[in-house]
């Protein structure tokens, strides 16, 4: 009869699961402006730094609509300021009358000029004034078409250097989707505009695909060992990002992001995950041969001055040998551990010859 001696051990539980390396960051550079493709300045699967170019797209439509915003900012330019010279005029036109209605008023007080002079000097004041206003009116409206034309001159700078598409980060270009000569279209509403290509992140990710089943103990934070199915000698780790809590298949979709060094490995690669849990260390355990069921209750043969008596237990984790007993046994308890026909005939207080050995597993 073989007996094992109940002892702490280091316990883990944990979930496999399949899984693809990704790239972490996949952008799908789109046309800023409509026109001609150029230039394709890049293959599929070329390194690029951010900044780098991409494509050329035929600037000619784009620098003439520069050119003719940046006209259009000069002649709205030359009105604002036209207008701002005409307020000036009128100010000091406003200024002369003003006073010159004040000396009148003065005048007629001592009676030195008649009435019909005096209604006569307010009255050009009043105009004054009314040009004054105009004036400042149509300052106002020719400030106001100087700023659209810089608006517009901006947004014509703007589309001139969207004809020259860059990589937004360093990476590899994964996909060229357009050729020299080919007809791209900027963005219109909501659509955005024609897809010249993808460049994926040098940064990767780990897609895995967890079983329902085991969905609910999978959470993010937790640690994984990674099998990388073109390195089979090497073992990965990653750490569990999120989880998805949309069903895809059988399971949902756990993201994992690599931790230490991960050299050789690219997108595209599938692989094997095992996700740790729980864990739990100095844990009361015995092996999983020890377990077995009677009167509908689990418990184990604890092994005690040569005879067997049956005690209940209740389990925690479950590694895939031992098991964690959180009651029923304490370390250094004697339980049967096989063979597994023998101890299925064992009767409480039935003496056994044991033979105590340590288990290392199947």
């Amino acid at each position: 009869m073989s007996v094992e001696v109940v002892q702490p051990r280091d316990l883990v539980s944990s979930v496999s699961a399949g899984c693809v390396v990704r790239a972490a960051r996949v952008v799908r550079v789109t046309a800023g402006v409509s026109g001609l493709v150029d230039r394709v300045g890049v293959v599929e699967g070329q390194r690029v730094d951010a900044g780098d170019v991409l494509v050329r797209l035929d600037g000619v439509r784009a620098a003439a609509a520069g050119r003719a915003q940046a006209a259009a900012v000069t002649i709205a330019g030359a009105e604002a300021e036209r207008a701002r010279l005409d307020v000036e005029a009128a100010q000091a036109r406003l200024s002369l009358t003003r006073d010159a209605a004040v000396r009148r008023a003065a005048l007629r007080r001592s009676r030195q000029v008649s009435r019909a002079d005096y209604r006569a000097a307010v009255a050009e004041a009043e105009v004054a004034q009314g040009v004054l206003r105009e004036r400042q009116a149509a300052a106002v409206a020719a400030v106001s078409r100087l700023r659209a034309a810089e608006a517009e001159a901006d947004r014509a700078q703007a589309a001139r250097r969207e004809t020259v598409v860059r990589a937004p980060f360093a990476g590899v270009v994964s996909r060229v989707r357009v050729e020299r000569g080919v007809q791209v279209q900027g963005p219109r509403g909501q659509y955005r505009g024609s897809a010249l290509l993808d460049v994926e992140g040098v940064e990767l990710a780990v897609e895995a695909d967890v079983l329902a089943q085991d969905a609910a103990v999978v959470a993010a934070g937790q640690r994984a060992a990674i099998r990388v199915h073109a390195y089979p000698e090497r073992s990965f780790e990653a750490r569990v990002e999120a989880v998805g809590l949309e069903s895809i298949g059988f399971g949902v979709r756990a993201i994992m992001s690599p931790l230490g060094d991960w050299a050789g490995v690219r997108p595209g690669f599938s692989c094997a995950a095992e996700v740790t849990t729980v864990a739990r260390r100095a844990a009361v355990a015995v092996p999983r041969l020890a377990l077995l069921s009677r009167d509908d209750r689990l418990g184990v043969w604890r092994v005690e001055d040569g005879r067997v008596s049956f005690a209940p237990v209740s389990v925690g984790v479950r590694g895939d040998v031992f098991v964690e007993v959180l009651s029923g046994l304490a370390s250094g308890d004697r339980v049967v551990i096989g063979p597994f026909d023998v101890a299925g005939t064992l009767e409480p207080g039935q003496r056994v010859q044991p033979a105590v050995r340590k288990f290392n597993g199947f």
